[in-house]
């Protein structure tokens, strides 16, 4: 697994890793949400043909959206400043949850 690290355009901090299939975003989007006790803040947004899935979670720590695309795989993004810190956790969490991880 390979993660990539950069600012989106709205300067968000986003974590990115390319070649992660469909099927694992929902199993990813539980197992984060579970671990960081992440509260649904919106609903799922699916776009008409299946290419792009998203959702906004928060807790005490801040306020993420978890994204999939077909063409760039899974994003996890910090929605403002202060949640940034929680990405990295997420960051973490997944690099031991699934395997090494290249920043």
């Amino acid at each position: 697994m390979v993660v990539k690290e950069y600012k989106n355009t709205s300067n968000n901090l986003t974590i990115s890793i390319h070649d992660y299939h469909e099927w694992k975003y929902f199993l990813v989007k539980r197992a984060i949400k579970k671990k960081f006790k992440l509260s649904k803040s919106s609903k799922i947004y699916v776009d008409c043909f299946g290419d792009v899935k998203f959702q906004d979670f928060e807790n005490k720590d801040g306020r993420i959206s978890i994204e999939w695309s077909i063409w760039e795989g899974l994003h996890i993004v910090a929605l403002d400043e202060q949640s940034e810190r929680l990405v990295y956790a997420i960051m973490e969490f997944l690099k031991n949850k699934y395997g090494n991880t290249n920043v």
